[in-house]
């Protein structure tokens, strides 16, 4: 059911579902995986509707990813525990990340350009196991806070690597997904997620369970960045 409030706002309600669901970063079994792999097959084959906003690959905090190294005052002693690690964490590695800021934006001008022959469908965004419920030998997803119309490869690189998960999609759909854009993907989520905790750094933050998270999440997403050049 769906209830319009104002010329902006509406609220969903869906019937309750007694399921299990995962967490994000698990790894999930085979039969997991390709059950979610044909969810995604269906809903990126659904007719868009009209009012279905187009993904932007543009990265908001793409700017202040790049400053962050070079401004030694965007993370004061005293804005929290984390600040002067942070800062410390980008300096170290400051060298390491700039090819992938170039890798990043090359891409995006890539899928941003008028030659651009990506396809583009209905995406989830966010297809990881703590948004598939698992009611019983068949998967639901939800959190759709970021559905958009995108490439495929937007939900695809998240729910699996496996040659034999790809290539039931390509069965399933008609599309090989593109290894380039595959990477893409999940190069922008890396770089996202680090954005989101230079934002938090860099302002007054207390020691809590989430900023815990945020700087290990940070660490992470920083080494693989740096690992993959």
């Amino acid at each position: 059911m769906l209830l319009r409030l104002t010329d902006r706002y509406a609220v969903s309600v869906f019937p309750y579902v007694e399921a299990s669901t995962g967490h994000f970063g698990q790894a999930l079994g085979p039969g997991a995986r390709g059950m979610l792999v044909e969810r995604l097959a269906q809903l990126n084959t659904t007719r868009a509707l009209l009012r279905a906003p187009a993904h932007d690959p543009a990265l908001p905090g793409r700017a202040a990813i790049e400053a962050a190294p070079a401004d030694p005052q965007r993370f004061r002693a005293d804005a929290g525990p984390y600040a002067r690690r942070c800062q410390a964490l980008l300096t170290i590695n400051s060298a390491a990340l700039r090819p992938a800021l170039e890798r990043y934006d090359s891409g995006t001008a890539q899928l941003t350009s008028g030659a651009s022959t990506a396809t583009t469908v209905v995406t989830h965004g966010e297809p990881h196991p703590g948004n598939v419920l698992d009611p019983g030998g068949r998967s639901l997803l939800v959190d759709w806070d970021t559905v958009a119309l995108a490439p495929p490869e937007r939900d695809l690189w998240l729910a699996t690597d496996a040659p034999e998960d790809l290539s039931r999609y390509a069965e399933l759909t008609g599309h090989r997904p593109d290894p380039e854009l595959l990477a893409y993907y999940e190069l922008r989520w890396a770089l996202d997620d680090m954005a989101a905790a230079l934002d938090m750094f860099g302002t007054r933050h207390p020691d809590t369970a989430d900023t815990r998270q945020a700087w290990e999440g940070l660490v992470d997403a920083v080494a693989e960045l740096v690992e993959k050049g």
